[in-house]
């Protein structure tokens, strides 16, 4: 009665050993399919500054479903045929602010090696796949003035 999904993970984490502030980062990858699989490269911060997750923030380089045929509401894939990069800030969950920054793209993402990249320069950053933006951001003064933080928080 005790079922493992056949699945194996793999997990390369170089927290407290590696940061950098502004620069280019670029992975090349091809991920894996099959049912509940959630391929994912994740960059997180050095020292949660902040408190807790996503006050210092995280950026999804890449983050996709394994699924052979995952669609959403309208028919669109998002499964291994769907990638997305994404940026969680905020000062708490239920103020999460990813939705303003978050982009994606189709493509044969379980088949073929892809280049996953982002490029953070000092008034912005962009989120590539292939060396196509799926969005840039540039928070102006700060994210929390971008993020139109309600008062009080």
């Amino acid at each position: 009665n005790n079922y493992l999904n056949p699945i194996i993970s793999a997990r390369l984490r170089s927290a407290k050993s590696f940061s950098f502030k502004y620069g280019t980062v670029e992975v090349r990858a091809k991920t894996p399919k099959g049912d509940w699989i959630w391929p994912a490269i994740w960059m997180l911060p050095r020292y949660n500054e902040y408190a807790g997750w996503p006050s210092s923030g995280e950026i999804d380089l890449m983050e996709t479903r394994g699924n052979l045929d995952l669609r959403d509401e309208n028919g669109d894939p998002r499964g291994h045929e769907w990638a997305s990069q994404t940026m969680h800030w905020g000062p708490y969950f239920e103020e999460n602010r990813y939705a303003m920054t978050d982009g994606g793209r189709e493509g044969n993402f379980a088949d073929e090696f892809h280049l996953y990249q982002m490029e953070w320069t000092e008034d912005s950053i962009t989120l590539s796949i292939d060396g196509i933006p799926t969005f840039t951001v540039d928070p102006g003064t700060s994210f929390w003035d971008y993020g139109d933080f309600p008062a009080g928080i």
